[in-house]
């Protein structure tokens, strides 16, 4: 079989493997799902951005795979916030921010318009000041991931106790940052890295006890109206399977340029051995065919007139009468002869 079509098939085999498991993943786009290998499972009421449809969760439940495979969630306003577990039977979410810091996110932290809410006790609000000095008071927490040093300090007190800060200083050392409100003292001012959030309520999935079924909103989305369905296997991270499949087109442009780069250098010493050839018997006056013409000489080489160790020999005809032979040769020699 000639290489240029055994290159052709094999392109087309590779390019159907793909179809095929492109459909596959189609079918299952509701499918359990995790950020890499240790990822938290991310099923309904939750879905993965640019991996399932939008019937596959419900609103404000989006999550997303970093490129270091960290399972991320969105919270109004730009508040990003990193996934350590999901229990789906207690319908709470573990959360933490990947710098550890989560106070200094506070100013634009707002769940009025999410469906998670704090799931620790002891909610308050908070001010933020700004103060060069050290503060020895009680009512006044140092935030120490906020505090840059020992001018620049970071401190957190209840939001009735403003007026501290006319006390700390008549000078007014302290500057007022902003004011927040109902976060858990331990996770404003504790050592509480991880923290709980619970989710409201989601429609009823019928049928979702029986094992290994999963859940959707039906008609694609539209409406809160919950179905029952199997899901199939598990896939692969949108990103790590465009890593996989950019590395499969890497090697076979790097493939396809090889093989065009080999034809290419191997024709042209073909033709410089076949100019060699005809050069040395110049005397002779040979004349060069193109495979084309030789087919037609000799009718699709549709007689054979007999074969030999170095080829099969077939009747040919010249448009000017002249009967000839034409010879195919089994393996020529290097030197184009």
């Amino acid at each position: 079989m000639d290489i240029s079509l055994q290159v052709g098939i094999s392109y087309f085999l590779l390019l159907l493997v793909f179809i095929v498991v492109g459909h596959g993943e189609g079918q299952n786009e509701c499918s359990e799902l995790r950020c890499g290998l240790h990822g938290p499972v991310v099923r309904f009421p939750f879905r993965l951005e640019n991996m399932q449809q939008d019937h596959c969760g419900l609103p404000g439940f989006n999550l997303s795979c970093t490129h270091t495979n960290h399972t991320l969630l969105e919270l109004p306003v730009s508040v990003y916030l990193f996934v350590k577990k999901i229990d789906y039977k207690s319908q709470v979410i573990h959360v933490y921010d990947p710098y550890h810091c989560f106070p200094g996110l506070l100013d634009r932290f707002n769940l009025s318009s999410s469906p998670f809410h704090f799931n620790q006790d002891g909610s308050s609000g908070y001010s933020l000041f700004s103060c060069t000095p050290e503060i020895n008071n009680s009512r006044f927490h140092r935030i120490s991931c906020l505090s840059t040093g020992p001018r620049t300090q970071v401190y957190a007190t209840d939001l009735y106790g403003d007026h501290l800060t006319y006390v700390v200083s008549d000078s007014s050392a302290c500057r007022k940052m902003y004011g927040v409100q109902s976060i858990p003292y331990k996770i404003m001012v504790g050592d509480d890295k991880v923290f709980e959030m619970k989710w409201n309520s989601t429609p009823a999935c019928k049928d979702r006890e029986v094992k290994g079924k999963n859940c959707r909103l039906k008609n694609m989305g539209n409406g809160s109206e919950t179905e029952c369905f199997q899901p199939g296997p598990r896939q692969r991270p949108k990103h790590t399977r465009g890593v996989i499949f950019g590395s499969f087109l890497l090697v076979l442009a790097v493939f396809a340029f090889y093989y065009i780069y080999r034809y290419d250098k191997v024709e042209k010493a073909n033709q410089a051995n076949i100019q060699k050839f005809l050069e040395d018997y110049k005397n002779f006056k040979p004349t060069r065919y193109l495979y084309a013409d030789i087919k037609r000489i000799t009718s699709q080489f549709a007689d054979k007139l007999g074969e030999g160790a170095y080829g099969t020999v077939f009747k040919g005809k010249l448009s000017n009468e002249i009967y000839v032979a034409v010879k195919i040769l089994n393996m020529p020699k290097k030197n184009g002869e």
